[in-house]
């Protein structure tokens, strides 16, 4: 069963092949290859010691590729599954967001599955609205996933912040092209030729779905 975890960067699942424009095998993976559980103390999370045990047992495949050059190297039908967790949003919604659901649809097999998740606009709106005495509450319930710079930053520089993805550099930045509601990314789908499914807790049960405090998930099928 070939499963593809588009845009890793660092959320590696043992079993899937896991796909990043940058080379996570150099900044991440080359660190904890060949580590012992004696050398990781408690501050390791579960998540990275999976990661060191699958490495150890030849579980963890990683190889570099920008999704925006498609995916040749695949026949079509050939995937069972595609993950995409917080990557949607960083891709042109008139060019390049058509363009690889398209490819998406190409390669996975009839009734094969694609998971994303991605910032909710709905929801981002939605604290920043609200009457002030909550506006402030509601958007500081994302902070344990946000940087140092959110916490102390003004409600209105916090939504900023959430909706640009405003962690990058100037000489490298990786902020947002847009957000989605569920409504506007089951539309994006749908033009694709995926269908919006319930969840398949089985098939995506390796998948750690991270920066979920301010997002929602969505799954179709071909």
């Amino acid at each position: 069963m070939l499963r593809l975890n588009i845009a890793c960067a660092t959320n590696c699942f043992p079993g899937w092949v896991n796909i990043d424009r940058d080379d996570v095998e150099q900044t991440y993976l080359k660190h904890i290859r060949g580590l012992k559980p004696e050398q990781m103390d408690e501050s390791w999370s579960e998540e990275q010691r999976g990661h060191v045990r699958a490495l150890a047992e030849g579980k963890l495949q990683f190889f570099q590729w920008d999704l925006r050059k498609g995916f040749p190297m695949y026949a079509d039908g050939s995937i069972e599954a595609c993950y995409v967790g917080q990557a949607i949003e960083h891709l042109n919604p008139l060019h390049e967001v058509p363009q690889f659901l398209a490819e998406c649809h190409r390669m996975l097999k009839p009734g094969g599955r694609i998971r994303l998740t991605t910032p909710d606009l709905d929801l981002l709106i939605d604290a920043y609205t609200q009457p002030n005495e909550r506006t402030a509450k509601e958007l500081r319930e994302f902070t344990d996933e946000q940087p140092a710079y959110y916490v102390d930053a003004l409600p209105e520089d916090q939504l900023a912040y959430l909706m640009y993805g405003a962690g990058g550099t100037s000489e490298r930045y990786e902020g947002h092209q847009h957000l989605f509601t569920r409504r506007s990314l089951a539309h994006r789908l749908g033009a694709a030729g995926l269908r919006v499914a319930p969840p398949d807790g089985d098939l995506f049960a390796e998948c750690v779905d991270k920066g979920m405090s301010h997002s929602f998930a969505i799954e179709a099928v071909k």
